[in-house]
């Protein structure tokens, strides 16, 4: 929420029925005041805020033309329809895993939009090819694995 403007402030106490407060106290009456007094007056917002369900506030704060936002849990997150709406939550088959929920790339291009293509890596699946991409032989490679130094992870699909 942001309460910015004088109106937005007067009209927030007004709402939660404690106009008469909002115009007795000398913190709140003007941006001059609230400027002085920011910590104090946000912290007092924030304890009203703490007492009722977003819910009730979005209702409130929408209802007065308040300017504000949800703050989503992961869980409400991962459901919102706005983001299902845009393909930013996608399910990804993993072999071990099972169907994953992961969040999308976030940005949108004109020509190649980049894309999930393959399930994130288990501990240790592409340890060998690492190796070998940076030119380690394959007894050098079985000897770091045998020694601990990494291991080596092979995928075989979940039935």
């Amino acid at each position: 929420m942001l309460l910015y403007t004088d109106n937005h402030w007067r009209s927030f106490f007004t709402a939660i029925g404690k106009a008469e407060e909002f115009a007795k106290d000398p913190r709140l009456g003007t941006p001059a005041a609230r400027a002085r007094h920011f910590a104090e007056s946000y912290a007092m917002v924030a304890g009203i805020m703490r007492g009722r369900s977003t819910a009730e506030w979005i209702a409130l704060l929408d209802a007065n033309d308040i300017p504000f936002g949800p703050v989503n849990d992961l869980d409400a997150l991962i459901d919102a329809p706005h983001l299902t709406a845009v393909n930013f939550i996608q399910d990804v088959p993993h072999p071990t895993e099972g169907p994953l929920r992961l969040s999308g790339i976030p940005s949108r291009w004109s020509d190649t939009q980049p894309e999930i293509t393959r399930h994130a890596p288990n501990p240790g699946e592409h340890s060998e090819d690492v190796f070998r991409e940076f030119g380690f032989a394959e007894n050098e490679i079985e000897g770091l694995v045998s020694s601990g130094v990494t291991r080596t992870f092979r995928v075989r699909e979940k039935a």
